[in-house]
């Protein structure tokens, strides 16, 4: 396959090492224009007398009547860039609104929606704001659709447009994808009560992947949001981040001997070599906070190839090689070995790098009759005998509380 080397923008031809000429274009000529990231901050809700029913579209219903001064929040604590901006709400009523303002006291509002769209103006990029629908004090409101809006002010069509990646957004999707790595973001020294609302709403805005805790001197990167959402032979059913350390945590084998008798599920690894492992994470994150779900592991091996599976309840276990690479390199019995873990995680996926940590790590595939696989120090997809004394990286999920 050739490497691509000009992109179409917006019907203009850019080199893609002319990364400023295609960032302009993109910011100006590429995607939806409505500003307003979906889904919103709150979801459908009743909030003084007055029901906000968050439809799939990004309009809110508004019903009922206010007891007092109300409103939900649509975006919170965002940063919008510099630029001139209209405002709407879809509708021309003076007692319903789509206001945005800065979070600080008191409260600095830029633009509020009434009769008609408001046009402002940001001189400069403008961190902490929110934007809400409101409901006056006493008004009763009756089968009313707000349709929240933010666009660009050169945008003179004022059809209403759900939020998509675009713009600003889009730009930084583009680039990522032809060069730029994804950033690792320092989350602190701590799982916060902040981090544990964001995970448990789905949302995922602060729980990024590419984020990464340093707890008790352990790094841990947070890898793929809600892997294992909806499988299971019991429904896995809570938001979660799948996690892994940077670093393997400590050495261990897979059996005492060079055998691979009863699959990962058999082995020393899984039967006793993983505790202090989930011991740690649990000092770390707190034992309410690691999740427990099902997973499907070998059992059997028939010339050294895993033969047979269960379902077995898990909260730490050596990843696959599916979950490393996107696919198998030396599992003897792919379907066996990869169970529900078939998806590259999104973390390796952005930074291959991060998977060469420059240790002799394991995996659970099995190879062959006295082998497992595992990732070399030099990168290599290869395996080793079961009884080499190599690192263990687990993968394990935090859910918040």
């Amino acid at each position: 396959m050739s490497e691509v080397q000009e992109i179409n923008v917006g019907g203009s031809v850019f080199d893609v090492k002319d990364k400023s000429a295609m960032t302009l274009a993109l910011n100006n000529k590429v995607g939806a224009k409505n500003f307003i990231a979906y889904p919103y901050h709150t979801s459908t809700t009743t909030v003084l007398g007055v029901t906000f029913t968050v439809n799939s579209d990004g309009t809110v219903g508004v019903n009922g009547t206010a007891t007092a001064l109300t409103g939900i929040a649509l975006m919170y604590n965002k940063t919008i860039k510099a630029g001139k901006y209209i405002l709407s709400s879809g509708i021309a009523n003076e007692n319903v609104w789509v206001r945005i303002y800065k979070n600080e006291s008191p409260y600095t509002v830029y633009a509020k929606t009434g009769l008609n769209e408001v046009e402002f103006e940001f001189n400069e990029d403008m961190d902490k704001l929110v934007i809400a629908i409101g409901v006056d004090d006493g008004y009763t409101a009756s089968g009313i659709v707000v349709k929240p809006m933010l666009r660009l002010a050169e945008d003179t069509d004022t059809t209403y447009q759900p939020y998509a990646m675009t713009n600003r957004d889009l730009t930084e999707f583009a680039i990522n994808k032809m060069g730029r790595q994804l950033p690792l973001v320092n989350l602190g020294t701590e799982y916060t009560a902040e981090l544990k609302a964001d995970i448990s709403s789905g949302k995922f805005e602060k729980a990024v992947v590419g984020g990464y805790l340093t707890i008790n001197g352990h790094v841990y990167y947070l890898a793929h949001p809600d892997y294992w959402l909806h499988t299971g032979d019991t429904e896995c059913t809570t938001h979660h981040m799948l996690v892994i350390p940077d670093k393997s945590l400590y050495n261990g084998v897979m059996n005492d001997s060079d055998v691979v008798t009863g699959g990962y599920y058999g082995s020393k690894m899984k039967t006793s070599g993983l505790a202090n492992a989930l011991a740690t994470v649990k000092a770390d994150f707190g034992a309410d906070h690691v999740l427990a779900h099902r997973q499907l592991f070998t059992n059997a091996v028939a010339n050294g190839a895993a033969s047979g599976w269960a379902w077995y309840d898990s909260q730490i276990d050596l990843m696959n090689e599916s979950m490393v690479y996107g696919h198998e390199a030396w599992s003897s019995a792919p379907g066996y070995d990869t169970g529900i873990d078939k998806t590259q995680l999104a973390l390796f996926q952005a930074r291959p790098d991060l998977i060469t940590n420059r240790e002799n790590w394991w995996l659970r595939d099995v190879v062959s009759a006295p082998r497992f696989a595992r990732v070399a120090d030099d990168g290599t997809t290869t395996n080793a005998s079961a009884s080499a004394f190599l690192g263990v990286r687990p993968a394990f999920a935090i859910i918040g509380d």
